[in-house]
């Protein structure tokens, strides 16, 4: 740690971390571990299953009336032209002209921070031109509301939510979510959906129903199936990263998005030179030398997979030392090189992260992805654009991928406890560091960690405060109840920071020489971060317009469920 950071923590220590009052949690059984995974799934997809499904049944037992026509028009085009349709020709029409107005930005954000919303209303479609434009005889929006609820209640839901829930339970159990896991989910999903289409067979909007599930079949056999049985998913090796749509939705999309939050990604001002440390030099360089030789004892050995993988990694491990010997020698070890892949720790998690996907896209020090939660990668259209723009899962067989092609990898390790910690009126921004996974990988790929921080991210979404319910289903659900972010105008919409969204790229911090990834090591790096991430929330909090706020760390995440100190 650089003299500033050791002057600025010991002048003004950290806040405690808040006392944990609740006992460590029991053993989960498997029936308790699947609702905790499917819980993510449930509350983003399930709410507005159920609420499909109360219109599906309004609709059958209320009676045909001009005003029963009226909502169901209203609610048929709002959820598809309204929220759909007509941001997407906003965007395209000014990103084909190449202008950004208030209203290309606001349609914009929308699209990107609600893309659950996308793939549902672009589902009323098919019926809509079913029943207006195929059939002799005209139907009615009641129906096509009914239509599209069992369409979407019986084809698309349960695959999305049971492709969640069970790669949650597959992760717990540190197995694969391969092929099997896939092709097994969507036969049996197909097969609900195929009883379903027989005891509808006589129904009028049958061909419209048959012609939106099998587009829906091959878009997720196309998508959700990695290219090989054996392989893992593009949400693991970021198959689907599509490098020329970045440029190509840049005026359509990304450029509206950023300057709507007026984002700005900075880098921090490199460590001040200081003295060579002959001791720190030595050991480098004799670890540089330790791993030459290692290399030159495997090379002769046969040339299997695992030999090549093993050079590889040994290789690029060696260039890391080779490159902080020489920062080393320099006085500039502190730098952060350009091109050098790290484990970037993006601070706070807020309420609905984009702006850490959005920071990868003009991120200052070479090529960075994303890592995000998993939910995010099962529902439409926002696994897509997320995937194609190059995120992949939070997983460690992700990050080790990522780090091993030379790729940066941002990730928020404040998780859910942060994300109900957030308040958009409070002067704290509360910080949470419980968890050490993220440092452990970093030792393990020795990929230095850098800490980021998002001024202004706090004041973009708040979400309902309901404590003892949030609590209750944190600790059981693994997932608090009820979440519904609201922004501008009391809307799932971001608000406009007044000063921006500004994320500052800090300073790298330093990784045991030799190696060790045990528990001493992962408690020295995880204080090292959080000290870095401390010293940098008070050097840049004046200059980007927060000076009257503090930095709050908590360690429990039950604790995050409280009221917030404004």
């Amino acid at each position: 740690m650089d003299g500033a950071a050791t002057h600025c923590l010991t002048s003004r220590p950290l806040h405690p971390a808040a006392p944990r009052r609740h006992p460590p949690k029991r053993q989960r059984s498997t029936v308790e571990g699947f609702l905790e995974a499917s819980a993510t799934a449930f509350f983003v997809l399930g709410l507005p299953v159920v609420a499909a499904a109360i219109a599906l049944a309004g609709a059958r037992y209320v009676p045909e009336t001009r005003r029963r026509e009226l909502l169901a028009a209203l609610l048929v085009h709002g959820a598809s032209t309204g929220l759909v349709a007509l941001p997407l020709a906003v965007c395209g029409l000014h990103g084909y002209h190449r202008r950004t107005g208030a209203l290309h930005q606001l349609c914009a954000t929308h699209l990107v921070w609600n893309a659950h919303l996308v793939a549902p209303g672009l589902s009323f479609y098919p019926f809509l031109v079913e029943s207006f434009l195929l059939r002799s005889d005209p139907g009615t929006h009641a129906g096509v509301l009914r239509d599209t609820a069992q369409y979407f209640v019986w084809c698309c839901a349960p695959l999305v939510l049971a492709t969640g829930a069970v790669k949650g339970v597959a992760t717990r159990r540190r197995e694969r979510f391969g092929w099997r896991h896939r092709a097994g989910l969507g036969g049996a999903c197909f097969g609900v959906f195929a009883v379903y289409v027989w005891t509808q067979r006589s129904s009028a909007s049958l061909p419209a129903t048959l012609a939106a599930s099998m587009a829906f079949y091959l878009y997720a056999a196309a998508s959700y199936l990695p290219p090989q049985p054996e392989a893992d998913g593009p949400e693991i090796t970021g198959a689907r990263e599509w490098p020329a749509l970045r440029v190509w939705l840049k005026p359509f999309l990304l450029d509206a998005v950023e300057a709507y939050l007026g984002l700005e990604v900075v880098r921090d001002a490199p460590a001040p030179r200081r003295s060579v440390d002959a001791a720190a030099l030595q050991r480098l360089e004799r670890a540089a030398a330790a791993t030459r030789e290692a290399i030159n004892e495997v090379t002769p050995l046969a040339p299997t997979a695992e030999i090549r993988r093993a050079v590889r990694d040994l290789s690029r491990a060696a260039a890391t030392l080779d490159g902080l010997a020489a920062s080393e020698e320099r006085g500039e070890r502190h730098a952060l090189r350009e091109g050098e892949a790290c484990l970037v720790g993006f601070h706070p998690h807020g309420v609905v992260p984009f702006d850490a996907a959005l920071a990868t896209l003009r991120w200052p020090c070479g090529k960075a992805v994303v890592c995000t939660d998993a939910f995010t990668h099962v529902i439409p259209w926002m696994r897509d654009l997320g995937q194609w723009l190059g995120a992949r899962e939070v997983t460690r067989e992700a990050i080790g991928l990522s780090l091993r092609s030379g790729a940066s990898v941002v990730l928020v390790p404040g998780g859910q406890a942060e994300l109900f910690a957030t308040s958009s009126y409070s002067k704290q921004v509360r910080i949470y560091r419980g968890h050490r996974g993220f440092v452990r990988v970093a030792l393990q790929h020795r990929a230095r960690l850098v800490p980021a921080f998002s001024f202004g991210e706090w004041e973009l979404m708040d979400n309902v405060s309901m404590e003892g319910m949030q609590r209750w289903t944190r600790s059981w659900l693994g997932f608090p109840v009820p979440f519904w972010p609201y922004g501008r105008w009391g809307l799932p919409l971001p608000r406009r920071p007044p000063r921006g969204v500004r994320v500052v790229v800090g300073r790298p911090v330093d990784l045991p020489v030799d190696g060790a990834v045990d528990e001493a090591a992962v408690e020295a790096c995880h204080r090292a971060y959080f000290e870095a991430l401390f010293d940098l929330f008070e050097r840049h909090k004046e200059r980007a317009g927060y000076g009257d706020h503090e930095l709050v760390f908590f360690d429990s995440a039950l604790d995050a469920v409280k009221k917030k100190s404004v």
